[in-house]
């Protein structure tokens, strides 16, 4: 029975021992504290970052441009000045010229010649009227060339140009030739030119006309009769300095006599050439002096040679 006093004893220092434990009092709880914790502090923000530097893309500079200065006014330059001259514009010229008339292809058979020709423009409007005369100023005593006495009062014309295109013009003209002598003949035309910029240098006018030319009938000879004429001519421009210009010029005519018998040893029909060459000054806006060569055939029955210097003013708004 020793064994079941033993078995009890160490359950009652089990049972003990369990006791002993479930009796000893638990810990206090830790008080709370007295200040709240405080949130950790904010991160540290980020150093600032540099300004960026801009870039500066290099680019190529142009050269500078040098503004081209176009005075006011009428244009010196011979290429730019229109047909005709504007509203309210006047001017006034005066050419002479020295005539050499050859028959036969011959110079030793010539005659020489003196003429002052004159002329008054005026702009009016979108037109012109223009006034023109020639004088002989000189004459040889032998005058057998021309079958007409040529008179000192030569001729006269008026004509009126309108501008139907900002550069075409058409209008009329009424001549007459020897207007105070015995025979006179009176010489009307229609009139068309336009002129073509080439380049800023250069230009070219072109001209045409047309009408007819009636000898007065007289009653002490047989002069009289109609002569139609046609006639077209070509001006080439070229501005070879500011104040100077070159100018070349073409003209063909044709002349048909309605009567063979009007003049005794004249063809029916002919035609009438005539080149030139003219070099063109400005001295101021208002003057210019030109002077011109010409020469003149028809058919090689006469050659005629003209020497030509003038000089023209003009006022203009």
């Amino acid at each position: 029975m020793g064994w079941v006093r033993t078995i009890g004893v160490s359950c009652l220092v089990l049972v003990g021992s369990a006791t002993g434990a479930l009796a000893q009092p638990t810990e206090a709880p830790m008080p709370p504290p007295e200040d709240p914790v405080a949130p950790p502090p904010d991160p540290a923000p980020p150093p600032p970052q540099p300004e960026p530097v801009p870039v500066v893309v290099s680019t190529p500079v142009a050269p500078p441009v040098t503004p081209v200065v176009v005075e006011a006014g009428y244009p010196r330059e011979l290429v730019l000045r229109p047909l005709i001259l504007p509203q309210g514009g006047f001017e006034g010229s005066a050419l002479f010229v020295l005539q050499t008339l050859s028959t036969g292809g011959s110079d030793s058979d010539s005659q020489n010649h003196a003429l002052i020709q004159p002329r008054l423009r005026y702009g009016f409007g979108a037109g012109e009227v223009e006034l023109a005369a020639s004088f002989l100023a000189y004459e040889p005593e032998d005058t057998s060339m021309f079958p007409i006495e040529r008179e000192t009062f030569q001729n006269v014309s008026v004509a009126g140009r309108f501008k139907v295109a900002p550069s075409t013009v058409i209008g009329a003209e009424l001549g007459v030739f020897s207007p105070v002598g015995d025979v006179k003949t009176y010489a009307p035309r229609a009139i068309a030119a336009t002129k073509l910029h080439l380049s800023a240098a250069s230009a070219a006018e072109l001209a045409f006309k047309g009408g007819i030319n009636h000898v007065e009938e007289q009653s002490e000879s047989s002069i009289g009769g109609n002569t139609v004429v046609l006639s077209s001519e070509l001006r080439v421009q070229a501005q070879v300095a500011p104040e100077v210009a070159v100018e070349g010029r073409a003209l063909l005519a044709y002349y048909n006599l309605d009567d063979d018998d009007s003049f005794e040893g004249s063809p029916g029909s002919y035609f009438l050439q005539t080149y030139g060459v003219w070099l063109v000054g400005s001295v101021s806006r208002d003057i210019d002096l030109s002077a011109g060569f010409d020469i003149v055939h028809s058919n090689g029955d006469f050659t005629m040679k003209l020497f030509s210097v003038g000089i023209a003013a003009r006022r203009v708004p």
